[in-house]
């Protein structure tokens, strides 16, 4: 279950033209990261918030007016949180909201000299958002694992998770500390959750409905 293969990271260009595609694509293999630069003849506007990309650089002059509403929408209900470097071209304004969210220039040419800087940071911010989600992954794992099998033992938990044992047992502490009522039953010899629900699954919200 534990996670061996980094997750490929993608950068999505959408109205480039062709030899600034080339460029962005060079500066990709001479900073010689694991980067997927997708096919800009097979995107379409939608595609910019349906696809997962550590990158968006997107010529803004080139978006349909309905496209631009759809992008500042989706981005204003994320009030900033968000992971992905957007890079915005061309003189369209940006709302105020999304200012401080958005990298901009007016043009491609006023990015080239950034463009490295900007590709070699957002892989940063991406990695260090894939390290946090996978934490909260194997918790979540865990937790589960806990919940429905009370009584569940140290080495099948790290059978399933392929975890070390203090990897395990310190998600287990961490789980406790964010609120969970784990507790390892002598009887069973193993954990389970003290009144046999969970907070991090609603389980008690459950009931209240």
């Amino acid at each position: 279950m534990a996670d061996k293969q980094n997750v490929p990271q993608y950068i999505t260009a959408y109205g480039l033209e062709k030899e600034q595609y080339d460029i962005v694509k060079k500066a990709l293999k001479s900073l010689k990261a694991d980067y997927m630069l997708r096919d800009p003849d097979a995107l379409v506007e939608e595609d910019l918030i349906g696809f997962n990309s550590t990158v968006l650089i997107i010529n803004s002059e080139k978006l349909s007016d309905e496209g631009r509403v759809m992008l500042f929408e989706f981005y204003k209900e994320l009030c900033g949180q968000f992971d992905e470097t957007v890079v915005w071209l061309g003189k369209i304004p940006l709302p105020t909201e999304l200012k401080k969210g958005f990298k901009y220039y007016e043009s491609f040419d006023d990015m080239i000299d950034e463009l490295k800087y900007i590709l070699f940071n957002a892989r940063k911010r991406r990695s260090r958002s894939v390290g946090f989600c996978k934490v909260l992954t194997y918790g979540i794992q865990i937790l589960s694992l806990i919940r429905n099998k009370p009584g569940i033992k140290t080495s099948k938990i790290i059978e399933k998770t392929e975890l070390p044992q203090r990897t395990v047992q310190r998600y287990i502490k961490s789980l406790q500390v964010a609120g969970e009522h784990i507790e390892y039953d002598y009887k069973l010899k193993g954990w389970k959750l003290s009144f046999g629900k969970s907070i991090l699954f609603g389980d008690y919200f459950n009931e209240q409905k």
